[in-house]
């Protein structure tokens, strides 16, 4: 094709069009070279900066979404609150429908977490309650009566501390290896100064048994020690074993 005079009244418009194929033709080479020229060439190189680029971005990716997840992981942990009979709150951490914790500010809450941390017990002195907590729901597993085999009568709870405020109904739970309680009472005594027995409650069939008596008035004065056969407890400087399956003391 020959050059076009500079007199032609279509020399710029025959120009223009010589520059698009040009460009056309440009672009055209450098995809074949870039599509197939590995055949021929090593443009490694080239397809290398690109790739290097969508590396990056992608790592940027993982980066963000590893750090949301640690988010998460942290945030998992749900705090349930729990109101007391004296307007105090606890608080249970439950993570991924575990147990983990259980804190109490004012630090009288006696409390014990299953070995599975499937639930967890704890006392509610005032009230004379002992409540079961199951990442759900909270239950109450005292009675809130007691019948004497002796008088034929039932006394019931809210009577009791009514006329003595500082009467333990129900306090200091422990969880036991066959999924019984036990906790200190002062039943089946009304005495204002009597002393403290140990009950064991079968969480199964809610029946609940008096083993032993302490002889002793405090309620901190008592200890629980995991034990591979059983369980210690000690009371003050004396240190009695309750073996598996057994309702006795043994010294």
């Amino acid at each position: 094709m020959g050059k076009p005079s500079i007199f032609s009244r279509d020399y710029e418009k025959i120009m223009r069009r010589r520059r698009i194929n040009m460009i056309l033709f440009i672009l055209l080479i450098i995809s074949i070279i870039y599509f197939f020229g590995d055949k021929f060439f090593n443009i490694n190189f080239l397809k290398g900066i690109k790739f290097g680029n969508q590396n990056e971005k992608k790592s940027s990716s993982l980066v963000k979404k590893d750090l949301k997840n640690d988010y998460k992981t942290e945030n998992s942990v749900n705090i349930i609150k729990y109101k007391k009979e004296d307007g105090s709150f606890i608080q249970i951490y439950v993570d991924k429908d575990k147990i983990v914790d259980i804190k109490d500010p004012s630090g009288n809450t006696n409390f014990d977490i299953s070995d599975d941390k499937t639930f967890v017990v704890f006392d509610d002195i005032k009230s004379g309650k002992i409540i079961m907590f199951d990442t759900v729901n909270f239950t109450e597993i005292s009675k809130d009566y007691y019948r004497s085999p002796k008088l034929g009568k039932i006394f019931y709870r809210k009577d009791i501390l009514k006329s003595n405020p500082n009467y333990i109904w129900a306090a200091k739970p422990y969880i036991l290896s066959d999924k019984k309680v036990i906790f200190i009472s002062q039943l089946p005594y009304f005495k204002k100064n009597s002393q403290l027995y140990l009950w064991i409650l079968d969480l199964k069939t809610k029946n609940s048994k008096r083993i032993s008596s302490l002889s002793i008035k405090d309620v901190n004065s008592v200890e629980y020690i995991p034990y591979s056969e059983g369980l210690k407890i000690k009371i003050e400087n004396n240190i009695y074993v309750l073996k598996k399956g057994s309702y006795r003391l043994i010294k």
